[in-house]
């Protein structure tokens, strides 16, 4: 799981004013030692974004001095996503909600705005939404992590034994193919999947279900009016 979220700059203005223009984004010019804003800043925390203010067919031939103009764009402006599923992330409000397929998850499980990033995940507790004891299958030696969002608790019993609460996932080896959970008091979510880290519910039905990958990258018009110039991307 990653996120990213920038805390830098103030104000939301045009023209020399702009947030944009704040001192905070500056570095000095290996070439003069002046100090210059980016061509390219992304504020994921705050949602705002700036670029080059020249043409992408004019940046090969334009000085850096004319570069470091920046004007606000868009993430989608900027950046390329994609993701095959939906998926869970956390809002302003603390409540949990589903993206749809390639729309990108701003995340506010640490307080504040993040772009969450995220490989692919397969949960294999059934109706993971509305949790009920069950048995599943697994891979004996095969390395897992059970966690859970409520008031209550999962009790594992089989390939792995352990308690695990909303605080505390559980990673394990499997010990064996079959693995119980039993559940006790109000749960929300469940979640059994492959690795060391717990990652956002998926959600599930009568069978297993997998999130897909998080993939951005620069588009074609960031990377373009990004490459070889100051850039601030946190």
């Amino acid at each position: 799981m990653v996120s990213l979220g920038l805390n830098a700059g103030i104000g939301l203005a045009s023209g020399a004013n702009a947030w944009f223009a704040n001192p905070a984004f500056t570095a000095a010019d290996t070439g003069d030692g002046v100090a210059k804003l980016p061509a390219f800043i992304a504020d994921f925390r705050r949602d705002r974004f700036a670029l080059t203010s020249v043409a992408t067919a004019n940046i090969a031939s334009s000085s850096v001095d004319a570069l470091v103009v920046p004007r606000s764009s868009a993430f989608a402006d900027m950046f390329s996503y994609a993701r095959s599923s939906a998926a869970e992330f956390i809002d302003a409000a603390g409540v949990a909600q589903q993206a749809v397929a390639d729309v990108p998850r701003f995340d506010y499980r640490n307080g504040y705005r993040q772009l969450l990033l995220e490989g692919p995940a397969t949960n294999l507790f059934l109706n993971a939404f509305a949790p009920a004891t069950q048995t599943i299958a697994v891979v004996n030696a095969t390395q897992y992590t059970v966690s859970c969002r409520g008031s209550g608790s999962l009790t594992l019993s089989g390939a792995a034994t352990g308690v695990v609460t909303q605080s505390a996932p559980l990673t394990f080896t499997a010990a064996s193919t079959s693995l119980s959970l039993a559940v006790s008091g109000a749960l929300s979510r469940a979640q059994v999947e492959t690795g060391a880290v717990a990652s956002s519910f998926v959600q599930t039905g009568a069978v297993a279900a997998t999130r897909g990958a998080d993939s951005c990258r620069l588009s074609p018009a960031g990377e373009s009016k990004s490459r070889g110039v100051p850039r601030r991307c946190l």
